[in-house]
């Protein structure tokens, strides 16, 4: 299935996408969110029946998120191919971004859509909404 980083990584960035606490989702699952925050960090690995708790309390769909990563994935390598070659169509890339944003927030992968709409804001001159992104 998934590696203990990646692990870790779907907890921390699902929860907080969601806007639970470490406490609330302990609660919730009835795991410690001493034990929780051992799993985000990477020090300790669920059981299987504590991952699914974990999945179930966050509502995550594994076979969506998995798509999705591979659909950021997959448009980042695009974005380095077409910027290299100065060939980027930024229309449909934001039209995509904004489409699916809601899905894309919640990944460890984010970085690679806010790496796309930095470039984007860049070379359009929006540097104050370049200043925003880099906050993030």
């Amino acid at each position: 299935m998934y590696d203990t980083d990646e692990i870790a990584n779907l907890i921390k960035s699902v929860r907080k996408a969601r806007k639970i606490t470490q406490k609330e989702l302990g609660e919730i699952t009835d795991i410690s969110h001493q034990i929780i925050s051992r799993y985000e960090k990477g020090i300790e690995i669920p059981t299987q029946e504590r991952l699914q708790k974990i999945i179930e309390a966050l509502e995550i769909d594994l076979d969506e998120y998995e798509q999705t990563s591979n659909e950021i994935d997959e448009m980042f390598s695009k974005f380095k191919e077409d910027h290299f070659f100065r060939r980027v169509n930024y229309d449909e890339l934001l039209h995509l971004v904004k489409k699916n944003n809601h899905l894309y927030k919640i990944h460890s992968n984010y970085y690679k859509v806010l790496i796309i709409l930095l470039v984007y804001e860049l070379s359009q001159y929006h540097l104050e909404n370049a200043e925003i992104l880099i906050k993030k």
